[in-house]
């Protein structure tokens, strides 16, 4: 039991290492973003919360700053990606392979995750759907 409960805490904080070098990377890359516009912004990365990563910019914008935000963030949501990041194709063909070489479409824990992540999303549980996505990533990645 004492093992389990071990082994559950470091698999929370490699989670929480990986949600910190995320919002670390989102950070600079949106700190980027807004240099390439002549913009001097200073952003940071935020703690997780509920399995997402967070930055925070810092200083007032000028009007000036928010019109061009604001810009890019109308053409950004206009423009459809066109290719999924080389990481995500991998695993979504690992996926597919996985898929086809099963008899029923998956595992049974793939089929409970699923279903209650289903049955909260029903239900308006926010909490509850954050967390079960949360445990579905964690799942595929260790046992799939």
């Amino acid at each position: 039991m004492e093992r389990s409960r071990g082994m559950a805490t470091a698999r929370h904080h490699v989670g929480l290492a990986a949600l910190q070098r995320s919002a670390a990377g989102l950070a600079e890359e949106l700190r980027d973003a807004l240099r390439a516009h002549g913009l001097t912004v200073q952003v940071i990365p935020e703690p997780p919360i509920c399995g997402r990563a967070y930055v925070s910019i810092l200083e007032p914008l000028h009007e000036e700053e928010v019109r061009v935000i604001a810009d890019a963030l109308r053409e950004y949501r206009g423009s459809a990606r066109r290719s999924l990041s080389v990481g995500v194709a991998e695993a979504n063909a690992r996926s597919r392979h996985w898929l086809d070489s099963t008899e029923q479409g998956g595992c049974a824990e793939c089929r409970r995750i699923k279903e209650r992540f289903s049955a909260a999303a029903e239900e308006g549980e926010a909490e509850a759907v954050d967390a079960w996505w949360l445990t579905m990533a964690r799942h595929l990645r260790e046992a799939h």
